[in-house]
């Protein structure tokens, strides 16, 4: 993927007046950035509004209620700037265009630093508390918004000569086989009783009886992190030979990715239950957030991710039929998505006696009374 934008075409010529002309040039180059890297933008406005909402829209007696102070909660951009930043500074090392490389580091990290300080000092005078029912609403039908938007950009990433071709079998990779991995991944956590998704409004069923616990938006949440993940992982990859070479250091990368996402955002949703609930048992790790959910993060992203990266690299298979030898090993995926994941937890609490495995019991209990 070619990543830097071409030579700026509007230069000012004889018919064509020099102001009129730079501001078209801006214009298209603004264009293009956002054409070519919406991902990584997404990824900037998500850390950037969960910055925004830590500061500004959230009562002060919350971050009292789990005893966390809250520029802890603030510092967590840390981890999605990092791979962003990275990008960009990948970009710029590579770029032909650049010459003084000296200077944009230093502004690209200025940019970084700046923006999140500014906003940081202009929101704590300006609070505006929003309820949890609010923000709930907000959350869920942004995710609708941002999920179309990055269908698009799957969709157009390689134009529109390219959609059949290209665009459709990315968008069914990622809103398709993803979505449905995701699905299995995010009801299988709610029906086995580790945490709980109650409030929302949009649910996949045709009765109150009949349907899947897990909301819409928080199933489409793995989409967007999948596509995420593995684009900056993918566009990182252009510039590394050692990236190219192997299938698991890149799956590794896209699950590292994903991870830092989460480290800002699951301590933010699980405050007080606004997004979603954990059960009681499991004791708070990091920032409220129990350690079983990043071991879920890694043992769902690290088979995906690796069957991802291993059919991109077969050559002889057409994209249709990467994804569908993708889509008819989910279950194994899923499968050693679960045994990673327990195997770690296993680790972690030291044997089959801590409370992940009592409501691990508790579910065979209800699912396999006699067993």
């Amino acid at each position: 993927m070619n990543s830097e934008a071409p030579t700026n075409p509007a230069e000012p010529g004889p018919d064509r007046p020099g102001l009129l002309s730079r501001t078209y040039g801006v214009l298209r180059d603004i264009y293009i950035e956002v054409d070519r890297h919406l991902p990584v933008w997404f990824a900037y406005l998500m850390a950037w509004g969960l910055l925004k909402y830590e500061i500004a829209h959230v009562a002060p007696e919350e971050y009292l209620k789990v005893g966390i102070e809250r520029h802890w909660f603030i510092l967590t951009i840390i981890f999605p700037l990092f791979w962003i930043f990275l990008y960009y500074g990948a970009r710029i090392y590579a770029s032909v265009r650049i010459r003084r490389k000296g200077l944009a580091f230093a502004l690209l990290a200025l940019f970084f630093i700046g923006h999140p300080l500014s906003t940081y000092l202009y929101r704590m005078n300006q609070p505006k508390v929003l309820s949890p029912e609010r923000m709930t609403m907000i959350y869920e039908y942004s995710q609708f918004f941002w999920v179309g938007i990055l269908i698009l950009h799957a969709l157009l990433s390689r134009g529109w000569a390219n959609i059949r071709s290209f665009g459709l079998h990315r968008v069914v990779t990622f809103f398709g086989v993803a979505y449905l991995y995701g699905l299995m991944l995010e009801n299988s956590g709610i029906i086995m009783g580790l945490f709980l998704e109650p409030q929302y409004t949009w649910y996949l069923g045709w009765s109150e009886r009949y349907y899947l616990p897990a909301p819409i938006c928080t199933q489409l949440g793995w989409c967007i992190c999948f596509y995420l993940a593995i684009w900056i992982t993918e566009s990182l990859s252009a510039r590394s030979a050692l990236l190219r070479k192997g299938v698991l250091l890149p799956a590794l990368m896209a699950t590292a990715v994903a991870i830092s996402i989460d480290l800002q955002v699951d301590p933010m949703a699980s405050l007080s239950g606004v997004w979603w609930s954990w059960d009681p048992r499991l004791e708070p790790w990091y920032l409220g957030v129990p350690f079983i959910n990043y071991a879920s993060w890694f043992g769902a992203f690290v088979p995906f991710c690796y069957a991802y990266f291993y059919y991109k690299r077969r050559e002889d298979y057409s994209p249709g039929r990467r994804n569908f030898e993708i889509f008819i090993r989910l279950h194994y995926i899923i499968l050693i998505s679960g045994v990673i994941s327990f195997g770690i937890m296993y680790l972690y609490e030291g044997g089959t006696g801590g409370p992940t495995f009592e409501i691990l019991r508790d579910f065979l209990d209800r699912v396999l009374p006699y067993h």
